[in-house]
């Protein structure tokens, strides 16, 4: 599944963009679909480990936000930018 993941992300980034539906935004979805896959059979597992990854997501979701809201200038924001 890995593997399939981390081909359909290339294969999604390797496509050019065009304005509108197209293979691009087709690759997206099953590359998405892919990912809901891998993520669905997780709620077999109980909620215990559901919760305590989603505590953990929203912790550092949170903590990067804070950051970025609380950043000195634009230039520490674009450290990892083009």
């Amino acid at each position: 599944m890995m593997v399939a993941l981390i081909g359909a992300g290339i294969a999604t980034r390797s496509i050019e963009y065009k304005e509108g539906f197209g293979a691009k935004q087709a690759a997206f979805l099953g590359h998405n679909a892919l990912v809901g896959a891998v993520i669905a059979p997780l709620s077999m597992l109980g909620g215990p480990i559901i919760l305590r990854a989603a505590i953990m997501t929203a912790g550092i979701v949170g903590a990067l936000s804070a950051i970025a809201v609380s950043a000195p200038s634009e230039r520490f924001l674009n450290w990892g930018g083009k």
